[in-house]
């Protein structure tokens, strides 16, 4: 069965995409951080311990 949240195109993919650049740029980390999944982790640095979601 296919997640409800997953993306459904390539056109969903790049308006994340962009959503993220702009928030980057210009936004607060909780704008960032609202385009990941709850559970998501990132590795910022590279190879550096894993920060992880909910």
């Amino acid at each position: 069965m296919a997640d409800a949240t997953a993306l459904d195109s390539t056109a969903d993919i790049k308006n994340i995409v962009v959503r993220y650049l702009e928030a980057v740029a210009t936004g607060p980390a909780a704008d960032i951080a609202a385009l990941y999944a709850p559970d998501a982790t990132v590795e910022d640095p590279v190879g550096s311990e894993p920060h992880r979601g909910a």
